[in-house]
């Protein structure tokens, strides 16, 4: 709940969430209703009673004011809305009623079909089948274990594999029925997955000590030393194609001072490390440049990494070298945090995605410079390129799948 208010008359009362949904209810009117109406959090509410009703105004944090009408003779509550930009259409369609919390796809793989897990407030977690859209299983997690964070293991079968906050590993068919296995690891207060492109069957944590481990899925030892990659808490995102034996990661940390470091680790333990330098924020900006979300990809044959974080910042570097190629903020982006990044083959050009608080998917062309932005209507937490021309973008309200086509006129 972000905040709430009663009417005068104390006839009406107006409940806003951190989604951006509104609670209302009337002593005229049966039980509670709930509006799925702002893009984020509600940020203020006013309450006016009318002939035919009420009205309730309600603002956003995605920067729009919404006006809710109730008309007694209809009994039913219409909804206009007051905006400064952008087209008004909502697109992107809710699993169900959900209200997803976190979502994470599965490593592209050619024994994997295009899978996505999310969990939930109600406590599960459920693996989609992102091409059709299906939800092919759901899965029940421990109530007495909070779930840090859950990624898929590529195999046939694929394995869904959760990380909790008592140091446990939990193993389990992702899609298929089968029993599901706890698997004990070594205490360190771990706090992320990742899989490791060398052997899927392993998998890399980050502890909050700033320590990178590497564990076995199914039998929770470590299979290669431990890496002390930082001095506390770190962001760390891997390379899913190797190249000459070479496992190659990123990782970030912002204490005691923002740094992003690009490791390369060789079959035979041999540890490498590229600091890739951030740009300096200008005077006036309302918080340093802080880089948190990455991604690998191509661009014109050469392996690249792209960055995003703080004040719509996009940095991309020539992993090959750890060379800056681009870097500069999105316009469109209004000064608002980047919380996911991808990179994509769209109409032959190469795109850094982007999305975050803006309701937008950001889309910049490495090529021109040139950036665009597609209204998608609610904050944007995952994004995937499935195949070129095809993403699939996850946040509040659901999971969306966009096809982007050519039209010749």
């Amino acid at each position: 709940m972000s905040t709430a208010l009663l009417g005068d008359d104390g006839a009406v009362m107006a409940v806003g969430d951190s989604v951006g949904d509104i609670h209302i209810w009337a002593a005229d009117e049966p039980g509670w209703r709930r509006l799925a109406i702002h893009d984020n959090g509600v940020a203020a509410l006013a309450i006016a009673r009318v002939d035919t009703g009420y009205v309730l105004v309600t603002g956003g944090r995605d920067g729009t004011v919404r006006l809710v009408q109730s008309e007694r003779k209809r009994d039913q509550a219409s909804v206009s809305e007051l905006k400064d930009h952008g087209p008004s259409s909502r697109n992107l369609v809710r699993v169900g009623s959900r209200r997803i919390r976190q979502i994470r796809h599965a490593p592209r793989s050619p024994d994997t079909p295009a899978l996505t897990v999310f969990s939930e407030d109600n406590g599960r977690l459920s693996v989609m089948d992102t091409r059709s859209g299906d939800v092919l299983a759901e899965h029940a997690l421990r109530p007495d274990s909070p779930l840090y964070d859950a990624v898929i293991v590529p195999g046939e079968p694929p394995w869904l594999v959760t990380l909790h906050r008592d140091d446990l590993l939990t193993i389990r068919p992702a899609v298929t029925p089968g029993p599901e296995r706890q698997v004990e690891i070594p205490r360190g207060e771990w706090w992320t997955l990742e899989v490791d492109p060398a052997a899927p069957h392993t998998v890399l944590l980050t502890g909050s000590a700033g320590v990178l481990a590497f564990v076995d899925v199914f039998t929770g030892t470590e299979v290669r030393p431990k890496i002390h990659c930082h001095a506390g808490h770190f962001w760390m995102v891997t390379d899913p194609v190797r190249h000459s034996d070479v496992t190659r990661f990123v990782t970030a940390t912002k204490a005691p001072t923002h740094e992003v470091v690009q490791w390369t680790l060789t079959d035979d333990n041999t540890v490498k490390q590229v600091g890739l330098a951030v740009d300096e924020a200008p005077d006036g900006a309302e918080w340093p440049y802080m880089i948190w979300e990455f991604v690998y990809g191509w661009h014109h044959g050469r392996r690249i990494l792209a960055g995003a974080g703080t004040n719509s910042h996009v940095q991309v570097w020539d992993a090959e070298d750890g060379s800056a190629m681009w870097s500069g903020d999105l316009q469109g982006g209004h000064h608002k945090a980047i919380n996911a990044v991808e990179i994509s083959r769209i109409g032959g050009e190469t795109y850094v995605l982007t999305g975050g608080h803006t309701c937008t998917l950001g889309l910049l062309s490495l090529a021109t410079g040139e950036e665009r932005h597609l209204w998608v209507g609610s904050q944007i937490w995952s994004i995937a390129a499935d195949t070129e021309h095809n993403v699939v973008i996850g946040g509040v309200r659901g999971i969306m799948n966009i096809e982007f086509r050519q039209t010749r006129t």
